[in-house]
């Protein structure tokens, strides 16, 4: 952000027209010059000049005038509300480096020539135009402060602020969709504006955070942001083997360096490295089993206990796989004497003769 003076010359193109406008906004930044113009070709032949005059009002207050021309003369007010202004022969109104003090309504009207004219006062002299501007003067927004704070559920709270700027607009962009956009400020810190959302975990998240004014707009960015999570619940799951054995796994579906540590009849058996989010373990000792799983990281710990029988084994597994196997092979025997049966009588009755 450049705090520089810069030049801002304003001419409202606007077409002429006989009586009042309805007026122009104008919004500019701090430090600039302002051109506010008269759209009125006055006269200024002698003893024809039309009269001009410019007044200056703030928040409804009464009106200051500020100068005037009369009879080709320029006249200019004990205006001290500000003094960084010039008026124009021809009607034009300049500000030099303007502040939040020029702010505010600037009215010029112009009156057609009266031949009696007493001081100030046009005798008789009838208003022949009149424009309004009105002038914002604000601070231009400060490059934004993106601060992203993780909560114990992995979520985050992002925090966009400025520090300097009038009537700062915010808007907050997470992995390419606004949470927050065109915002007024919802927290004040003496001068800074701020704004808040949270973001639900899992990450990571591109976070944009951008804020804008009528003169001026800035945006920060972070990429790629992580917030740790805490363990889920854990899942228990078993499988017996053909030798009695039980395997056993143990996982979280989410969660950031988990630490692993499974334990049978009260028993460490496996402990894993951070990183993983399944431990394995297989208990070849005689059953039944008591197993515990925890999953822990520096946000909480999870676990569970599940109680298994012992699985079958030796001569009893044995014999059941044979069991199996031979009434498997009577099936299939039978099925064969079936389709042979069907063969031989489907011939029989395709030949009569035969006995």
């Amino acid at each position: 952000m450049r705090n520089m003076r810069s030049l801002c010359v304003l001419c409202v193109l606007l077409s002429t027209v006989q009586g009042e406008d309805p007026g122009f906004d104008i919004f500019t930044r701090s430090g600039s010059d302002v051109l506010l113009p008269l759209r009125y070709n006055v006269s200024t032949e002698k003893d024809k000049c039309d009269e001009f005059r410019w007044v200056w009002s703030n928040n409804g207050s009464s009106s200051s005038p500020i100068s005037k021309s009369a009879r080709c003369q320029m006249k200019r007010y004990n205006f001290t509300t500000f003094t960084n202004y010039n008026t124009s022969m021809d009607g034009h109104l300049t500000l030099k480096a303007v502040t939040r003090n020029n702010s505010g309504v600037y009215t010029v009207t112009v009156n057609d020539v009266k031949e009696n004219t007493i001081g100030d006062k046009n005798i008789g002299g009838n208003r022949i135009f009149q424009k309004n501007y009105t002038l914002q003067v604000q601070e231009p927004v400060s490059e934004p402060l993106l601060d992203v704070s993780c909560l114990l559920d992995g979520g985050a709270n992002i925090v966009c602020r400025t520090d300097v700027g009038d009537d700062p607009r915010f808007s907050i962009m997470v992995n390419g969709r606004f949470w927050l956009e065109n915002s007024t400020s919802s927290r004040t810190v003496g001068d800074a504006n701020e704004v808040s959302v949270t973001a639900a975990s899992p990450g990571p998240w591109d976070i944009t955070c951008s804020v804008r004014n009528r003169v001026s707009e800035s945006e920060t960015n972070k990429a790629e942001v992580i917030c740790p999570v805490p363990p889920s619940d854990l899942v228990l799951e078993d499988l017996c083997l053909h030798n009695g054995s039980l395997q056993v796994s143990c996982s979280a579906e989410n969660g950031t360096d988990l630490l692993f540590s499974l334990s049978v009849n009260n028993t460490l058996l496996e402990e894993s490295p951070k990183e993983q989010k399944r431990v394995n373990v297989t208990l070849s000792s005689p059953g039944p089993w008591g197993v515990k799983c925890s999953a822990r990281n520096h946000l909480g710990e999870k676990s569970k206990t599940q109680s298994y029988p012992a699985c079958p084994a030796g001569a009893h597994f044995w014999t059941l796989r044979v069991f199996c196997k031979v009434l498997l092979f009577l099936q299939y025997n039978v099925l064969l004497i079936s389709l042979i049966c069907d063969v031989i009588r489907s011939n029989r009755m395709g030949d009569p003769e035969k006995p």
